[in-house]
């Protein structure tokens, strides 16, 4: 479930820290074991999770499995590996559109539109996640 291969797009989790996750659950399964095994993932991978964002991994059972599947599961992460994605989209378009030897002005003109408010954005979100950390102690 937590495998990069299971990701909707090429960025991979091992490249960045999740923010928030969430997996759930369908079937006949003890929700203690379930509950177990969420805190196991997080233990175990500790540096793949923002240390700042306590309880930040939830899960749910539903008794009820999926038509022909005894049991199945579906998890939902925020992680920061999906910088990956913004960055190679936004240097593929950040390069002029040639079509049929012609300058597609229309095109980037939008993309690049749409790409400098998300880059504003992230650029703000990335350098708040690149700070580096000090826990108090107490």
């Amino acid at each position: 479930m937590w495998d990069a291969k299971n990701m909707m797009c090429a960025a991979d989790p091992r490249h960045g820290r999740y923010l928030t996750a969430s997996a759930v659950f369908r079937g006949k399964m003890s929700t203690k074991e379930v509950d177990e095994q969420m805190i196991n993932v997080q233990n175990k991978n500790s540096s793949y999770f923002v240390e700042w964002i306590p309880n930040n991994v939830k899960s749910t059972v539903c008794d009820i499995p999926p038509t022909g599947l005894k049991m199945a599961s579906t998890f939902i992460g925020n992680s920061t590996s999906i910088q990956e994605m913004f960055r190679r989209g936004s240097i593929r378009d950040s390069t002029a559109h040639v079509s049929g030897g012609r300058l597609s002005s229309t095109h980037f003109g939008v993309t690049t539109g749409k790409y400098a408010g998300m880059e504003t954005e992230n650029g703000g979100l990335q350098h708040i996640l690149e700070q580096p950390r000090v826990r108090k102690t107490t």
